[in-house]
């Protein structure tokens, strides 16, 4: 058993054994004692490098978060200037929308808005097909009593895992459905 020592630290050791039981000759003992000091110095240096890797690592993750945080900044800018514009109401919802969904995790966005009589209008949409998710139900300006927005908010999951779980359960089925059909195909076969 050779000790790996490398400066002040100690790593491990370098541990040989001979099939014939007869000790080492003492140009075999320098031998593997050169190479036990080889060994440390090269893994004292994969450690450093390991280190420096890590860090540089950590540094583009920051950096990326960093980027995100003002790429997201430079989204809500662009919102309140669009809410600012002159264009119609339902235009400027519409482009608010699709600029929210360059925000980190937002795929969909929807902008529904209370009107006089207390109903909810969709105003502006980005991401989604012509029919809406079953939140708000109907096409675009359809309104949806107050109090059931309430209810919905409640009760309704986020609407990306409602739809992956709808998707799911809808795979599941087909899947089960097809598996009923070779089981009725193998009986009459």
């Amino acid at each position: 058993m050779i000790p790996l020592v490398a400066g002040d630290s100690t790593l491990g050791t370098l541990n040989t054994a001979r099939i014939i039981p007869r000790g080492y000759s003492n140009d075999m003992l320098r031998l593997l004692g050169h190479a036990a000091q080889f060994l440390a110095a090269a893994l004292m240096s994969v450690r450093r490098l390991e280190a420096t890797a890590k860090a540089e690592r950590a540094s583009a993750t920051a950096h990326e978060l960093a980027a995100q945080r003002v790429h997201d900044i430079e989204c809500l800018n662009r919102v309140f200037r669009l809410l600012n514009d002159p264009a119609p109401l339902n235009r400027r919802l519409d482009r608010v929308a699709r600029e929210l969904t360059s925000l980190r995790g937002v795929d969909r966005c929807e902008l529904a808005l209370l009107d006089d009589n207390g109903m909810l209008r969709i105003a502006g949409r980005s991401g989604w097909s012509a029919r809406p998710v079953d939140d708000l139900e109907g096409p675009q300006g359809e309104a949806v009593p107050e109090d059931s927005i309430h209810q919905r908010a409640l009760a309704a999951e986020p609407v990306v895992q409602r739809q992956v779980a709808h998707e799911a359960k809808h795979a599941a089925a087909q899947r089960k459905e097809g598996l009923h059909e070779d089981v009725a195909g193998q009986r009459h076969g």
